[in-house]
């Protein structure tokens, strides 16, 4: 996982608000991200995104929270 700078969060809570937009590519592609980049910032929006409406977009938060490896989604997903 990568760090980018001082435009970190900012990213960060654009791909999270990204998750919510109206195409699944979209969602799928921001959690996507968000596994590579999102740290813990992202483990709130990658877990509600595991009950979206489309299995690839929860099978990509799913990977995306593996990647990011939470003691808090851990938690969560027992």
């Amino acid at each position: 996982m990568i760090e980018i700078g001082r435009g970190y969060d900012k990213t960060v809570e654009g791909l999270l608000s990204a998750l919510n937009d109206k195409s699944m590519l979209v969602r799928r592609s921001s959690a996507e991200a968000l596994g590579n980049i999102g740290g813990e910032l992202a483990v709130e929006g990658l877990l509600s995104a595991l009950n979206d409406e489309y299995r690839y977009v929860r099978i990509s938060a799913a990977e995306a929270l593996g990647n990011i490896g939470s003691e808090l989604a851990v938690e969560r997903l027992k």
